[in-house]
Order: C-alpha cells, then structure tokens, then sequence
C-alpha cells in the first residue's frame, strides 16, 4: 500500500465550523500530482457518488454540486449518449421513461450503487460507503416516525430481509424511533437539538466527520487518511456554505432520503 508522507504532513487540520485551509480544487490538484492511478480512481469513485446526486438534481432543475466527476454539459452528455456512467443508472432511464416515475423511484440508483460498492470495494471506501448507506436508512426511518408515517413507503426499493432495513420496519407501531447500535450518539445530539433543523443538519454534519476521523486517525500517512480527508473536506465545506434558510432545505432533503 502507497504511503503518501508528503500529502499527509502539508494537509491543514479540519473542523466543523471552522473556516477550511484548503479548498476542493487545490486538493484535487495535489491528488492528481502526488497520488497513483489506482488511488486516484478511488477518489473518482467517490465523486462518481456525487455524479449519481447530480443526475437526481438535473432531475429536480436544481444547481449541481461541482464537486462530481462530470459538469453539466459533460452530465447531459453522458446521459445522451448512454455513456460515462454506470449502465444500471443507463437502465433506470429505461425501466422509468416519465419524470414523475424518475423522481418517484430515484432511490432505486443509490440501492443499486451502495450494492456495488459493497461488492467491488475493501477496506476504507467499503466502509464510507456502508457507512453512508446506513446512516440515510437510519435517517429515513426516524423522519418517518416523526412524521408518523409507514417507513416502508420511504424504503419500498430496499431488501426487507436487510437486518437494518428489518430493523427500521420493525419499528412501525413503536411509540418512539430507537437507533440502532453504533448510533446512540446521532440520537442523542439530536435530541438535543430538536425543533432546530439547522442545528440538526450540524449535529448529523458532525457524527459524519467524527465517525471518518475515528475510523482513518491512526496514519496519517496511508490511502485511507486521505480518502477521509477528502471527504471530511466537503462535509467541512458544506457546513460552511449553508445558511439557515438553505440548512433547513437540506435537513429536509436528507431525512427524505432525496438528497443522497
């Protein structure tokens, strides 16, 4: 495994809240002039994640996040001439022809990537993959109970006999949401935090970034630092261009399961 010293002594600490050192394109340059072909793709991959949230966003004629793989045109393109992209998303647009059934059914791209990840990837991006699949189950099933509605509704595409998904269902007719193991945390902060859908977004912003740092902390000089890193980046950066009317929009979209 490469060891990347020169990358893991220049990058500056990061911080919720706090404003970053380092921006998205300056990173970038510095991957892409110090890391190795099969590292890198890693890094695209976790842009390729990006690049499926896009195409959701192209979808709702919402702006895109920069940070993909792929510009809107390069996106459209792709999209056109059935190429650049995963096929299962290509047979998405297949099997759901009318917009209504593409927004309607979305959810069913990201079951299909996180399955492939889950697959095709070891060590660091299998686990922020299951990573981020898990907590946006979680998230979905707490919103449901909130709301009061049947959880099976906001995960009709996924496997029922997923213990977490079986674990979410199971909780349709209990008097409150319990998180499972490994998330009491989450659950606490926000309750701490309840009403307050900005400080929500914060509260989850940062059980994300913890969670990265708990898993890549111990060296700081291996591929799996500076995967978190990027991705620690970027929740850092969300963070900081969000303001409050935008923070409740996203907490909405999240806990929705829509902006995934």
């Amino acid at each position: 495994m490469a060891q990347y010293f020169f990358l893991g002594s220049i990058l500056p600490p990061l911080k919720i809240g706090s404003k970053v050192g380092l921006f998205f394109e300056d990173l970038m340059e510095l991957f892409r002039d110090n890391m190795g072909p099969s590292d890198l793709e890693k890094v695209v991959l976790i842009r390729r994640y990006i690049d499926l949230k896009n195409v959701w966003q192209l979808l709702k004629k919402r702006p895109l996040d920069p940070r993909g793989n792929l510009t809107e045109k390069e996106l459209d393109e792709a999209l056109l001439n059935r190429e650049g992209l995963p096929q299962y998303l290509f047979d998405y647009f297949e099997e759901y022809e009318s917009l209504e059934e593409q927004l309607r059914n979305y959810s069913k791209v990201f079951i299909q990537f996180f399955k492939k990840m889950d697959k095709t990837q070891r060590g660091f991006l299998k686990f922020y993959f299951g990573f981020e699949r898990e907590w946006r189950l979680i998230l979905a099933g707490y919103r449901s109970k909130k709301l009061g509605v049947d959880p099976a509704k906001e995960l009709q595409h996924e496997d029922l006999s997923d213990p977490l998904v079986a674990q979410i269902l199971a909780q349709k007719d209990a008097p409150f949401f319990e998180f499972p193991f490994g998330y009491e945390e989450l659950d606490e902060k926000l309750k701490e935090v309840i009403g307050d859908p900005k400080r929500q977004y914060e509260a989850m912003a940062a059980f994300r970034f913890n969670k990265i740092a708990e898993r890549v902390q111990d060296d700081p000089f291996s591929i799996d630092y500076i995967l978190g890193y990027f991705i620690q980046l970027m929740i850092v950066e969300d963070g900081n261009v969000l303001n409050e009317k935008e923070g409740n929009q996203n907490l909405t979209e999240i806990v929705k399961g829509n902006n995934v």
